[in-house]
């Protein structure tokens, strides 16, 4: 689970659910919450002007967000043509007679401990049907049936009694899905979705027993925080190397022989993964692993310090050099400090701009750039304000 998320809430119900030991795990060793990725980053960011794009288009916000990433732009025009969509297959009915709710968090008291926030939730009051909506900004395929994440908002949705409903819509929204199905959809009655509801308790409440197993698996283990450290994973992993030894060791293997070892290469490298992110961690707490360093890495790309006071400066200067402003821009956002230092120079364009640091590495001890000494102190300190 990375940062930013309760520790059994829906969005890791594939983590606590599969494997009910890992929450006590990840506790009693006092790990640090994985850090987000660029990527996971970047989702953030595009839920976040999904948010406001879709309360703009509900009349709740006066402006839109001004998007400049053109694939985050892409990403939320789509989801929010779609979330707007009729109710079909279950109706016709126009979005203005939805009651709709936009990131609204949801608990009950059969399941306190695992509370969450929606993306998107419709109720049609005329055809007893709801609508939970979950936005995939990632490129790895998630499907919409059997999703334990929205079968528990919509288990929170039907608890909370505030609508009627004889049918449920789960729908997950992916304009980026690397197999083209971008809207899935899966549609069960409410009835049969309430059948769900002592399955997901027990899950939470095995997930709170002292002494749960620990059970690895693909799911599960992907983002879990002690990954490197659990001895069942290493277990399924020390498996999956003795497998793919004897492939090595095989002198023409079999067809079947080389499915079942690709099979196993995804496994593998998630364990590696998690054994850098973890080294990565320790080193950054300042536990010195042997033959390894922390170095700094190099600045990221330049950017606008304040984008609006750079495009008003760019627009005298283009205006002083006989440059068309529009020239300036790709719309609707001024073009990237690289494509306008040919215009203007390095030094004009360096004032303007700001590199964020490029943060650390842990690299072997040959590397020839300099070692970071790490504070423990400020790190300490900087662990305690994000608990």
């Amino acid at each position: 689970m990375s940062s930013g998320h309760a520790i059994r809430s829906p969005s890791g119900a594939d983590w606590w659910g599969n494997c009910p030991g890992a929450p006590a795990l990840v506790e009693s060793l006092g790990l640090p919450r994985r850090e987000a990725g660029p990527a996971a980053e970047w989702g953030t960011t595009v839920h976040g002007y999904a948010e406001r794009a879709t309360n703009y288009i509900l009349g709740r916000m006066g402006a839109p967000p001004l998007i400049t990433d053109k694939q985050a732009l892409e990403v939320v025009e789509f989801y929010t043509n779609q979330i707007f969509q009729p109710g079909e297959p279950l109706c016709d009915c126009p979005s203005k007679d939805w009651v709709v709710g936009v990131e609204e968090k949801g608990g009950s008291i059969y399941l306190p401990h695992s509370n969450g926030t929606r993306d998107f939730v419709a109720h049609c009051p005329k055809h007893l049907w709801l609508r939970t909506v979950d936005l995939k900004t990632g490129h790895g395929e998630v499907e919409a049936e059997w999703n334990w994440q929205a079968i528990i908002y919509s288990l929170q949705d039907l608890l909370s009694g505030k609508y009627r409903v004889n049918t449920v819509v789960i729908e997950i929204i992916q304009p980026r899905s690397p197999s083209g199905r971008r809207v899935k959809r899966w549609t069960i009655p409410a009835l049969q979705l309430l059948e769900l509801l002592p399955v997901v308790i027990r899950k939470v409440q095995a997930s709170m027993t002292p002494g749960a197993p620990l059970v690895a698996g693909e799911k599960q283990c992907k983002y879990c925080d002690a990954a490197a450290v659990c001895l069942e994973r290493r277990k399924a992993v020390t498996r999956s190397a003795q497998l793919q030894l004897q492939f090595g060791l095989a002198v023409k293997p079999t067809p079947e022989q080389t499915a079942e070892a690709l099979n196993l290469v995804p496994q593998l490298k998630d364990w590696i993964k998690s054994v850098e992110t973890y080294a990565y961690q320790q080193a950054n707490a300042g536990v010195r692993i042997p033959g390894y360093k922390l170095v700094q890495k190099r600045d990221g790309n330049r950017k606008w310090a304040d984008e609006l006071d750079a495009e008003n400066k760019i627009a005298l200067l283009a205006t002083r050099n006989g440059i068309r402003p529009a020239d300036c821009q790709v719309q609707p956002a001024l073009k990237s400090p690289a494509q306008l230092e040919k215009l203007f120079g390095k030094e004009v364009i360096d004032e303007l701009c700001i590199r964020e640091p490029g943060g650390t590495a842990l690299v072997e001890e040959s590397d020839e750039r300099p070692a970071v000494i790490v504070d423990k102190l400020a790190t300490f300190q900087g662990l305690l304000t994000k608990t």
